[in-house]
């Protein structure tokens, strides 16, 4: 995440979701409408997005989510968050 405290990385991770869910709406318009008529749905999202991306700094419990060259494995997180 760009942002290291909670609070600016929440906003970021929101942010970047919206964009995520408004570029898939001409392939997802179905998801779209649904997130944005389902509040509930809506929060749920953005929890599992902001959950499986923010790390806290100097939170070495979650340093093997990284490759070697410092980028962020999502895939790694997806299957750490799974369990």
């Amino acid at each position: 995440m760009l942002y290291s405290d909670r609070q600016n990385a929440r906003d970021e991770s929101d942010r970047a979701t919206t964009e995520a869910l408004i570029a898939k709406i001409s392939t997802s318009l179905e998801l779209y409408k649904a997130v944005q008529a389902n509040e509930s749905l809506k929060k749920w999202i953005y929890d599992m997005v902001f959950n499986a991306t923010y790390i806290p700094p100097e939170d070495n419990e979650h340093k093997h989510l990284f490759h070697e060259n410092g980028e962020y494995n999502i895939q790694k997180a997806a299957e750490t968050t799974a369990l």
